[in-house]
Formats: structure tokens, C-alpha cells, sequence
């Protein structure tokens, strides 16, 4: 689901709560999708707001509910703008390896 593909059968562009192609239930992958975008969201929102502690730990739960690339870029600049520069160093490798990954 968060990838665009049923985890059961492998269809692509899922979107519906019921796959188009094995009829899943994915309600509940979907929730945990709007609530990762959720987080993301109020992570950027206090980072633009200057509360780099309080967006990394948005991101921090983000990262639990499911780790990506996004969350390991937001991250290091997050660590940047605390001069964290060895936590940012840490997520920048983090996003460049998952980058090669998918």
C-alpha cells in the first residue's frame, strides 16, 4: 500500500480499500499510510516553525510507523539545523543507501 502495490496479490496503483485484483481488505494499510503522511506533515510544519526537536521527534515516530528515504532526508536537515552534523551525516547515508535500494 504505501508502495502503490497490494501486499497480498502484487497489483500496482492500489487506491481503493479493496484490491482491484485479489479483493484484500487494505483499510487498515491505508490508516497507517494517511497517519505516517500525517506525522510527515507535522514535522515539516515545526521544523518551517523552528521546533527542530519536536519535528524530530515526529519524524522519530514516522520512522517507526515506516522508515523511507523521506523521512532519513527530513532528518538530516532537521540534525543540520540543530548542528548535529554527525546525526545528519548518519541519515544522509541512510537516504543515499535506501535511494539505491528501490
Amino acid at each position: 500500500m504505501i508502495s502503490g502495490v497490494c501486499p497480498i496479490c502484487g497489483a500496482r496503483n492500489v487506491r481503493d480499500p479493496k484490491c482491484r485484483r485479489c479483493r484484500a481488505d487494505l483499510s487498515l494499510l491505508r490508516g497507517v499510510e494517511e497517519y505516517r503522511a500525517a506525522l510527515l506533515s507535522r514535522a515539516l510544519r515545526a521544523l518551517g516553525a523552528g521546533q527542530i526537536q519536536q519535528a524530530r521527534d515526529w519524524l522519530a515516530e514516522a520512522e517507526r510507523v515506516h522508515p523511507g528515504r523521506d523521512i532519513a532526508r527530513f532528518a538530516a536537515v532537521a540534525a543540520l539545523m540543530m548542528r548535529d552534523f554527525s546525526s545528519a551525516w548518519r541519515h544522509y547515508l541512510q537516504a543515499k543507501t535506501s535511494a539505491r535500494e528501490s
